[in-house]
């Protein structure tokens, strides 16, 4: 693996251990792990830690809500959208996400006897967030989730009949899966800061350039890692077949565009955070801190470990 770069200073949040803490015990009482080994595997990642290091300076009960997000759709989208179509089934990962959007729509609405116990989960965690977000912040969050079950429809189908989609069709299916719109960075900036950008600046295009690339930078950093542990669906496997490269190259290949993207991030954070107005520095120095988080959070967690 090459060497990561990011030139951002990490903090932790204070209370990161008791998110941690917090988090797990919400999972466990609504029975979300599978089986014990699920569970080691949910303790293992430490979805907490991750959240309490991307953002520092939140306040504890949004800080904990979106970890219990990241929890929700990471572990989610792997058992219920990849497993089955890998498996060759997927009509049931395109079940899984019709029911998901449906609950995120229409949280008030009663769940089906039939439901799971994480549709149930989901239905508990929109109604929580939008407690506490403001009308765009909702809306921002729908629209992703519809991009996110899109993306996810397109990944299925490439699972499902065992092939490695162009490398243009893999970075639009990634740009719609890692989750711009869903408010995974974001959301917890404002919410747990207690701001909201407004749609004027949010939809500024220096300001929609600089969360895309943050996105993008985090987007290759977990391709990178994750290429050898899950080989169909990484930007290294879709470099290596689109140029007849061997896969070392083709990492190599993405250490570059990572190190050229993070280049870019960091000249549009100047731009912004020049231009304003407030909350925009605010913002600027947020998305900083989040970068430096996850990759403190690399050495930490035991969720790109390569299986033997």
């Amino acid at each position: 693996m090459p060497e990561l770069y990011c030139p951002f200073p990490a903090s932790v949040h204070p209370r990161a251990e008791e998110i941690e803490e917090h988090m797990m015990r919400w999972a466990v009482e609504r029975e979300l792990p599978l089986d014990e080994a699920h569970e080691k595997r949910i303790r293992r990642t430490r979805w907490g830690i991750l959240v309490g290091r991307c953002f520092p300076f939140g306040a504890f009960e949004p800080t904990l809500l979106f970890a219990r997000l990241y929890v929700l759709v990471s572990e989610y989208d792997q058992i219920f959208l990849e497993e089955p179509a890998s498996a060759g089934r997927p009509t049931r990962t395109a079940s899984n996400l019709l029911r998901v959007l449906t609950i995120i729509n229409d949280p008030e609405h009663e769940l089906p006897k039939d439901a799971t116990v994480w549709e149930r989960a989901w239905q508990e965690w929109i109604c929580d967030f939008n407690a506490v977000a403001t009308p765009f912040q909702q809306t921002r969050f729908l629209t992703g989730m519809a991009e996110y079950c899109m993306g996810g429809a397109c990944e299925a189908t490439y699972r499902g009949r065992q092939e490695r989609p162009p490398l243009a069709e893999y970075l639009a299916i990634r740009r719609f899966t890692a989750g711009l719109r869903l408010s995974f960075v974001t959301a917890p900036i404002e919410v747990g800061c207690g701001y909201e950008i407004p749609p004027g600046l949010w939809h500024r295009p220096d300001v929609t350039a600089l969360t895309k690339s943050h996105q993008t930078v985090y987007g290759y950093t977990n391709d990178i890692l994750t290429c050898l542990r899950d080989p169909e669906m990484s930007l290294p496997t879709a470099l290596a077949q689109e140029r007849g490269w061997p896969l070392q190259r083709a990492i190599e290949a993405a250490a570059d565009m990572l190190r050229q993207e993070t280049d870019a991030f960091i000249r549009l954070c100047a731009q912004v955070r020049d231009q304003g107005p407030a909350p925009l520095p605010q913002y600027v120095d947020a998305l900083q801190t989040c970068l430096a988080g996850h990759y403190a959070w690399y050495a930490e967690t035991g969720r790109y470990e390569i299986p033997h």
